[in-house]
């Protein structure tokens, strides 16, 4: 498959790769450069999956939560919980909280997600290193302040519970894998 259509068929936009005309390498240019242990990790790496008894098609996932965004209402019930220290605007955190949701759930890439996109088409290549959504989801992958550590374990508890919500509407290989992507 060429490189644009897995791109698409991942669901990366393509103003991310469109625009860098590099070729990527022939298999056997790659292998001839990689040590020869490359070929058999990847091997054992398909046999190793494709022995899980509940493969979780991240896919399906992507397209049932393909516009999906955090409602005002539900912001509110996990906002109740936390301290009440912040000086983020409200609704920049609900969109990230929302993003950092959608992540979770879908195993996908942060700034992929329909709340951030719903901007415009090019929103996501708009997000910058000093951009605030940037500086907000640092802090949901590794919290520095207590805040951010405690709103991260309800942001996870909640894409928990939506994972196992929706699991109903995935093939059934994922089904019985209704959890979420761990971020370390």
């Amino acid at each position: 498959m060429p490189r644009h259509q897995a791109a698409r068929f991942l669901g990366i936009p393509d103003a991310w790769h469109q625009n860098h005309p590099l070729e990527l390498p022939t298999r056997k240019q790659v292998f001839h450069r990689l040590t020869p242990w490359l070929d058999h990790a990847f091997e054992d790496l398909a046999r190793h999956i494709a022995c899980l008894p509940y493969p979780t098609d991240y896919r399906a996932r992507r397209q049932t939560f393909a516009r999906w965004t955090l409602r005002p209402e539900e912001w509110d019930m996990i906002r109740e919980s936390l301290p009440r220290t912040t000086r983020r605007p409200e609704e920049q955190l609900r969109t990230c909280a929302s993003a950092f949701i959608w992540t979770l759930v879908t195993g996908s890439e942060w700034r992929l997600a329909p709340t951030l996109r719903a901007a415009g088409p090019n929103r996501e290549m708009a997000i910058t290193t000093r951009s605030p959504q940037y500086w907000i989801m640092a802090q949901f992958r590794s919290p520095t302040l207590h805040f951010y550590t405690v709103l991260r374990e309800s942001l996870t508890r909640y894409a928990g519970q939506l994972a196992a919500a929706a699991a109903g509407r995935w093939p059934s290989s994922s089904r019985q894998a209704s959890g979420v992507t761990r971020l370390s």
